[in-house]
């Protein structure tokens, strides 16, 4: 992971003879590729990531991201402001942030709410706040920060199936999978080598369970479930058309991963929305 990379990240991808409609095939560009511009961009995201996880003015500092680090800095007024974040967030929606350095003067620390975050609450030394902590939002504790203050947010990582626009005839009765801030996939390596990908529907009843594997990936939160195989009955010997032949769906065990970990373990299958049934 890391060494290597390619540009176009499509939703769906049916493997070795999979042809793009944008502007390459495998035969052209074998995945993973090497390329000049993914490298520099990731070191002027790195460069610029302090910015993009807090933001500040006179009064305010903002939480934008979560994730484990240290904020250091200085309002333009002059206020110094340090707090340790500490959690395992994206794969868990425990967030505390600590300060470590008193100031004389009040001043706001905003915490983003994401949209997905219905249920979501906040404590303040161990005592939870009276206002309502709505998503799609910030949440403004206005103090006079001390050594040692401690906000507690709890984010629910429900797991959601998310459907399309009508219009988007491509995936119409199909869902994408959904837990916290990250979308899943399927790739074929997490399914028995019998069954085909194109074949493979999710129940709307299905319940998954939250597994995190340390080995895998570099270490992710993966979703596991039952769906159903619906196995092909006939060849289609190049033919454009057939009669619908009805099969016995066949229960299958899935287990979905983080989309932007697709595509590190061989050349396979991969979808994001997959086909929806009751």
């Amino acid at each position: 992971m890391g060494k290597s990379y390619f540009y176009t990240n499509p939703l769906e991808w049916h493997g070795k003879e999979h042809q793009l409609k944008s502007n390459d095939a495998y035969q052209r560009w074998n995945l993973p590729r090497g390329g000049i511009c993914c490298p520099t961009s990731t070191v002027r995201t790195i460069q610029e990531m302090s910015n993009y996880a807090y933001s500040i003015n006179d009064k305010t500092a903002w939480v934008n991201l979560y994730g484990s680090n240290t904020l250091a800095t200085k309002l333009p007024g002059g206020t110094v402001v340090k707090f340790t974040q500490t959690t395992n967030y994206p794969w868990e929606g425990e967030v505390t942030l600590t300060c470590t350095q008193s100031s004389k003067t009040n001043y706001s620390l905003k915490l983003r709410i994401p949209q997905w975050a219905k249920g979501a609450t906040l404590k303040v030394n161990g005592k939870a706040v009276s206002e309502p902590v709505n998503p799609g939002s910030y949440f403004a504790v206005d103090r006079k920060w001390r050594k040692g203050d401690v906000v507690e947010l709890h984010l629910p990582m429900a797991v959601e199936l998310l459907e399309a626009h009508p219009m988007v005839k491509e995936n119409h009765n199909k869902t994408a999978v959904k837990r916290g801030p990250i979308v899943y996939c399927l790739e074929s390596q997490d399914v028995d080598k019998t069954v085909s990908l194109k074949n493979i529907a999710i129940p709307k009843s299905v319940a998954f369970t939250p597994v995190y594997k340390k080995e895998l990936l570099g270490g992710v939160t993966v979703l596991q479930g039952k769906a159903w195989n619906y196995p092909d009955t006939t060849e289609w010997n190049q033919a454009l058309y057939k009669k619908i032949e009805l099969a016995e769906p066949q229960q299958t065990a899935i287990q979905l991963i983080p989309y932007y970990a697709w595509n590190n373990r061989g050349i396979g299958q991969m979808a994001v929305w997959i086909p929806l049934v009751k």
